[in-house]
């Protein structure tokens, strides 16, 4: 077994068990508390090395970031998840059916590529019409379905073996390098990502196909007028990405082992890659890439954690996202068609008292679907009224519960100081994310709030209280508290919407040169508007801490923002009672099915909705007019 010397000679700690259990951190989003001391650093040259190996694979999404949003203009959130996908299926080959681990690479490879490309043939199409955003939403659909077919994969090999430690042949090629013993695996992995950004350079400027690349990427419709094939470029592009990144992914799992799941923490750093290089070099976005590997190294080796990493790439994203050309999507406006406002009838109220009468079973779950219902309410805020989407409500939920919980089970703080101090908390947090943000609109601001969301998930393990925090010891007691803040939280933000901070918000939404001449200052608007969806937010995640009993990162992954998201979007980003519909359809139903089926009803009713009712399900509601 190999053994890094800087970490392994003093502790013993064989290399394939630290860096695999780094990557389950940062790949999976499940990250685990620092140890309690600093390990000594390993040599220079050795952790340079090891890191250039561990960063080809955020190198090579953030190649393919780049030439999708190149010919595209969105962020394509899926990818991680086609890169992942790709890996498996190379490694179930091996493993389940003894292929030749070359050949399954290249199969993985044409996996992805085939799935990626079929997926931008069937849905990227669609929305060639559509606002940036709402096609940069419909990768976030993608990703789940991403994630049944890994499902779909891992049950297809069903009864072979599970472990994802591969040899290869180049293993018995050794050499030590700073006191760091590397076999030729990882310096086939470099050498692959040199050589695939070079050949891509190449292509783009020599070959036919890669200069209608070039041309669909400068100028969409002048390149169509002249007889560019730009839907096949764009095509082409979404195939190459895909098929880089399951490359990588497949050659780094004798190194590393795969890991499965969201990404999240590969898919920021590849973010963070990808906006350095301005979304438009691919060699600053390879060497960018590279980077983040050797950063992971020196912070694993200086704090044993990579919390410290996370902030590093968040904070290094605002500040890329305020340095480049603004990306596209400036504002965003959810649409509202066939969706006149009404009244709302009493008889609704009845769903939600239904619960009360039913088993405890039953009011668990019922009032994790109305916390839900808080945090969504709290991402329509960001998205009516501020017009931006927000990744990173679920991370301001962490910091609300992190506050409510430490004070309420380590400093006997009665629960509702410490849920409206949670509230205050997650409000100014929100506000501390607006103030950097002030420039950054759009799809840059998805970008740098899912940041934030990773970076929060990162930190709660070191923040989360040591007592387990506690309210009452009946759900249904629970769920009839839970639904009394979730109609006060609705019916204020009713009342506010109608006042005229409201109304200044929705003005300088949408058209704030004009609002200011009104006197109307825009970033004093939008300030107050991620004070309220933050100290939403935060109320729901003290809530929430006292729901689970308990404060953890599991208990606010990465993963349940972007599924806030979707909630708001499939129930109707447009009102409150939206967010309710979005949370009781789509949470509501994980609840009740397998994990990985909830995968394919969120990804699918995502895109569905998208497509046929953009205004969200609240849309479709027949109501009467208001007199």
């Amino acid at each position: 077994m190999r053994r890094l010397r800087g970490l392994g000679q003093r502790a013993g700690v064989p290399l394939r068990t630290a860096v695999e259990q780094r990557v389950q951190r940062e790949f999976s989003g499940l990250s685990a508390a620092g140890s309690a001391g600093a390990q000594k650093m390993a040599p220079v040259n050795g952790i340079l090395l090891l890191g250039l190996s561990t960063g080809v694979v955020p190198a090579m999404l953030a190649v393919g970031l780049v030439l999708i949003y190149r010919t595209h203009r969105i962020v394509n959130f899926a990818l991680a998840g086609a890169g992942i996908l790709g890996g498996l299926v190379c490694v179930r080959l091996v493993q389940a059916w003894q292929v030749p681990w070359g050949l399954a690479v290249l199969a993985g490879a044409g996996a992805a590529a085939l799935v990626f490309g079929l997926s931008e043939y069937l849905l990227a199409r669609r929305f060639e019409r559509a606002p940036r955003t709402t096609l940069t939403i419909a990768t976030i659909g993608l990703a789940q379905l991403l994630l049944f077919a890994e499902a779909v994969v891992r049950w297809a090999s069903s009864g072979r073996q599970e472990s994802t430690d591969l040899r290869t042949p180049l293993a018995t090629i050794r050499w030590s390098v700073g006191g760091v013993i590397l076999d030729a695996n990882s310096a086939l992995l470099v050498l692959f990502a040199l050589a695939a950004v070079t050949a891509l350079t190449l292509f783009l400027s020599r070959s036919r196909y890669g200069l209608a690349v070039r041309a669909a990427a400068d100028d969409p419709a002048r390149a169509a007028q002249l007889g560019v094939p730009v839907r096949r470029a764009g095509t082409l592009v979404w195939i190459v990405a895909a098929g880089l990144a399951a490359a990588a992914v497949s050659l780094q799992v004798p190194i590393l082992g795969l890991a499965g799941g969201q990404g999240h923490g590969l898919l920021l750093r590849a973010l963070a890659a990808a906006v350095v290089a301005r979304m438009v070099s691919l060699p600053v976005a390879l060497v960018a890439g590279l980077a983040t590997g050797v950063i992971d190294q020196v912070v694993y080796s200086l704090f044993g954690g990579s919390t410290p990493a996370d902030v590093l790439y968040a904070v290094l994203i605002v500040v890329a996202l305020l340095l480049v050309k603004p990306l596209p999507g400036r504002t965003f406006r959810p649409a509202q068609a066939l969706a006149p406002r009404g009244r709302v009838h009493p008889a609704w109220a009845l769903p939600a008292v239904v619960p009360v009468f039913l088993g405890e079973g039953t009011a668990n779950r019922a009032a994790t679907v109305a916390i839900y219902a808080i945090v969504v309410v709290s991402v329509v805020v960001v998205a009516e009224w501020a017009g931006e989407l927000s990744l990173g409500q679920f991370g301001l939920a962490g910091v609300g519960a992190v506050v409510a919980g430490r004070l309420t089970a380590d400093a006997g703080v009665a629960f509702p100081t410490a849920a409206l101090a949670g509230a205050l908390a997650a409000g100014l947090a929100s506000v501390l994310l607006g103030l950097a943000t002030l420039r950054v609109r759009g799809l840059g601001f998805a970008v740098a709030t899912l940041g934030f969301a990773v970076a929060v998930h990162s930190a709660i393990p070191l923040l989360a209280p040591r007592a387990r925090p506690a309210l009452v010891a009946s759900d249904r007691v629970l769920y009839v508290i839970v639904v009394i803040v979730l109609g006060l939280v609705m019916l204020g933000l009713v009342r506010l919407r109608r006042t005229r901070t409201g109304r200044a918000a929705l003005a300088v939404r949408d058209d704030p040169a004009s609002a200011r001449v009104y006197g109307i200052s825009p970033i004093r608007v939008r300030l107050t508007c991620f004070a309220v969806a933050g100290m939403v937010a935060g109320l729901g995640g003290a809530l929430l801490a006292v729901h689970q009993h308990a404060v953890t990162a599991s208990s606010f992954p990465v993963a349940e923002s972007i599924a806030v998201l979707t909630m708001a979007v499939v129930g109707g980003a447009w009102s409150p009672a939206g967010a309710v519909l979005g949370a009781v359809v789509i949470r509501g139903s994980t609840l009740f099915l397998p994990a990985d089926f909830s995968l394919l009803l969120t990804g699918a009713g995502l895109i569905a909705v998208l497509l046929l009712a953009p205004g969200g399900l609240a849309a479709l509601r027949p109501v009467r007019a208001a007199a």
